[in-house]
């Protein structure tokens, strides 16, 4: 029925707007199109179907342009489907129905239907295939110039369809009757099985056909449909030789069940959902009668059916997307190794700043890792980098191939390697779009997040950096020296064992960190500050703080087997108290007195023993030791991140982790007194680069310089950031950064402010600058007058 008015005038205008942002330009420079030509010849939910030709350049010069049917997909499509998808979700989790894989069935394929790039390549695929086996069928040819992901343009092939021509509507049968007719477009998956795909029952019947969708069949049931239809395209139109379909449904359990009749004959497809199977039956139509053996094409003799290409790898593909703010270039080849243990790495990109790409180049190049330049544009609290990794993985989802010509993420799972908490959401996300989702974390790295993203991903995979081989800094090994506070890190030369501990031993060791109040729960916490303030209370002695590997190993060493050790003694003990409350009264009295000094030992400190049997006992956290770190660092000719920022190299602040005493005489001193300054403030401040021992009369502005450069820090604590940048009274805001350092549990690690040591020194040198004290002596002819 023709359209008119409001109707039509609406079509028109979102097909230009759809055509424009698709295909980059005005409708008028593609398709010479008239008036009357804007009045589609197909209307259904998802598209609108025109009737158009090419402009003489777009069609490579063809004379007077080429007659074409443009598919133009509507806006609202993509919009409809993910809300489908989100009640399907919902659905599932409060009404238990059995057939629900039928739905999600159906929506997959509607996503995969609306991919009109997808669906031109598999029609070529399938033309191509189809000119080897029917000659009387005629697949219309794709035009590449004016195709899209929501416009598909394809050659016009003049023909009645098939669905009133099995009818006998139509007084004689053509020798190409099948073309594009309203929709002129074959749905057709040839690439995902190897004998085709049942076409939305069988070459477009009717204008609904696009609502029935196909599923892979065995190779002789697709050769017998096509040689079924080439037959009822051969013989006259009566009744017995019609092709209709009888119904298709959904039933329980999982089965999608089609069934039709060509050529006098009832055939019925059960498709199994889920095994994968599928089966046909075959019903005479008419009492007693056989249907002749289907003919071979036209100008062939008879042959045995031609070879059918090999069935595609089922092999996953992997789009992995690396957060370089998290991994560094020492674990791109066991993270690699990790994730193509799961499936085929397609696609690798990690999303860095261009320093960390110009020093990490050979790195990248070297393991296949194509990096991703996020510039930072503005100042704020928002990572670009996380913004940008989420919209990759969301356009690897929605959008499986690249239609700008650039490399695909096309992939069949989206992994994100990341210890981020916050990509928790954008993995729930691709999983409600239908994309199988990894996420990728470090082995023994920090698990406050892992929990979330192990959650969120359909599954996890830990890499351990132990695998990637020799590290750029050799044997050279990071210690710090607990046992005094505000100590330095030293650079030591050490054999680095390949060794990992098992998960047996990592859950025992951090069982004691628990008991003792080390660490708040087994999966929360970081393990390297909890081993440094324990070797501290403990006197265990220097403590080997990078690689992590050897710092968990020297933790087994010396702390399980005393645990184990106590274990064994107090179990002992108790076994012996029992035997000799059964003979001697002496004896149990020893027993008694030695079960209250263990019990007394438990409840206080918790026991331990050494190597050789002697009972020790376990200090408890004091909960006055922090544990701070400065955050970045530079990466010199590719060394590893962790090793410059720890070992307080250049862009660390000069400074590496140290341990402090929170002090808790902060609020009943007096702040105006520089003598009586907290210590817990300004050493953690000077040791971080912002604060000199000898100006702390700068304090204010270092305070708001510590602000400014760890505003993201800042957010995610539980500090006040009013009473810190805001106009606060001094005393306050110390108050809130002397709370800040001396929390529990808190990570401690905050950027350092730029180096401008060579500057100063220049500026002095030149006389600009002058010493605090000889400001000071110049002063104090002034101060004396004034009394």
């Amino acid at each position: 029925m023709p359209l008119s008015g409001p109707d039509a005038s609406a079509i028109a205008e979102e097909a230009r707007r759809v055509i424009a942002a698709d295909l980059g330009r005005r409708v008028e420079l593609v398709f010479e199109v008239s008036p009357e030509a804007w009045e589609p010849v197909l209307v259904t939910p998802q598209s609108f179907v025109f009737h158009w030709r090419l402009r003489s350049g777009v069609s490579n010069g063809a004379p007077g342009g080429q007659e074409v049917a443009v598919k133009v997909q509507r806006e609202a499509c993509s919009l409809d489907l993910v809300a489908l998808r989100t009640w399907l979700v919902l659905a599932r989790r409060r009404w238990s129905v059995p057939g629900w894989r039928v739905l999600e069935l159906a929506l997959d394929k509607a996503r995969e239907e609306l991919n009109y790039q997808q669906r031109a390549k598999e029609q070529e695929s399938y033309r191509h295939a189809l000119l080897l086996r029917v000659q009387d069928i005629e697949v219309p040819r794709v035009c590449w110039q004016a195709t899209g992901m929501q416009v598909l343009t394809t050659t016009w092939v003049q023909g009645p369809r098939l669905f009133f021509a099995s009818r006998g509507d139509c007084p004689e049968w053509p020798t190409r009757c099948f073309g594009p007719a309203a929709g002129g477009l074959v749905v057709a998956s040839p690439a995902k099985s190897a004998a085709g795909s049942l076409l939305s029952l069988a070459l477009q019947v009717g204008a609904t056909n696009d609502a029935l969708e196909k599923e892979s069949l065995p190779t002789s049931y697709m050769d017998w449909i096509w040689l079924c239809l080439a037959n009822v395209m051969r013989s006259p139109a009566n009744g017995s030789n019609s092709l209709q379909i009888l119904r298709w449904r959904a039933v329980p359990l999982e089965v999608l069940s089609f069934e039709f009749s060509a050529c006098g004959t009832s055939v019925t497809f059960e498709l199994t959902l889920r095994r994968g199977s599928s089966r046909a039956t075959q019903s005479s139509g008419t009492a007693g009668h056989r249907p002749p053996p289907p003919p071979p094409p036209r100008g062939q003799p008879p042959a045995c059916p031609p070879p059918q290409p090999p069935a595609p790898s089922m092999e996953r593909t992997i789009a992995l997307l690396i957060d370089g703010d998290q991994v560094g270039p020492s674990a791109f080849q066991p993270l690699l190794e990790a994730v193509n243990q799961r499936g085929k790495v397609v696609s690798c990109r990690i999303y860095i700043a261009e320093q960390k790409a110009k020093a990490w180049e050979v790195q990248m190049r070297d393991s296949g890792v194509v990096p991703v330049i996020v510039p930072r544009l503005s100042a704020g609290l928002k990572d670009p980098g996380d913004l940008m990794i989420a919209l990759d993985a969301a356009e690897a989802c929605l959008s499986p191939t690249n239609h700008s010509g650039g490399p695909s993420l096309g992939a069949l799972a989206v992994a994100i390697a990341s210890s981020d908490a916050d990509f928790a959401i954008v993995l729930q996300k691709l999983r409600r779009w239908g994309a199988w989702t990894i996420a990728v974390v470090k082995e023994h790295g920090p698990s406050a997040g892992h929990k979330a993203l192990e959650q969120a991903a359909d599954e996890l995979v830990r890499y351990s950096l132990v695998s990637a081989g020799p590290r750029s800094s050799g044997s050279q090994c990071l210690v710090l020296d607990v046992s005094r506070l505000e100590s330095s890190v030293e650079v030591v030369e050490r054999c680095v064992s390949s060794e990992t501990q098992s998960e047996q031993r990592m859950d025992e060791l951090r069982t004691v960190l628990v008991q003792h109040g080390y660490l708040p729960a087994k999966d929360q916490g970081r393990l390297i500050d909890a081993l440094a303030k324990f070797f501290h209370v403990n006197q265990l002695g220097p403590l080997t703080i990078w690689p992590q590997s050897l710092a968990i190993m020297d933790a087994c060493e010396q702390i399980l087997p005393r645990a184990s050790h106590s274990v064994a003694d107090k179990e002992g003990n108790t076994h012996n108290n029992n035997s000799n409350n059964n003979n001697s009264n002496s004896n149990n009295n020893n027993s008694n007195n030695s079960n209250n000094s263990n019990n007394s030992n438990n409840n206080n400190t918790g026991v331990g023993s050494d190597s050789k049997g002697a009972s020790r006992a376990w200090r408890r956290n004091p909960g006055d030791l922090v544990m701070v770190q400065p955050l970045g660092g530079s990466t010199r000719k590719g060394e590893a991140t962790n090793f410059t920022r720890l070992s307080g190299g250049p862009g660390s602040g000069g400074s590496g982790p140290f341990l402090c005493r929170a002090d808790s005489g902060l609020d009943t001193r007096k702040c105006a007194d520089k003598q009586a300054m907290a210590p817990s403030v300004c050493t953690v401040l000077t040791r971080l680069g912002y604060l000199l021992d000898s100006e702390r009369i700068h304090l204010e502005e270092a305070v708001d310089l510590f602000c400014d450069l760890n505003q993201k820090q800042l957010q995610k604590s539980p500090v006040n950031m009013q009473r810190i940048v805001g106009g606060q009274a001094r005393h306050c805001r110390l108050q809130e950064l002397h709370a800040l350092f001396s929390t529990q549990h808190q990570l401690q690690a905050w950027r350092p402010p730029p180096r401008d040591s060579q500057v100063l020194s220049h500026l002095s040198s030149c006389g600009f600058l002058q010493p605090t004290e000889a400001l000071r002596k110049e002063g104090e002819p002034l101060r004396n007058a004034m009394g």
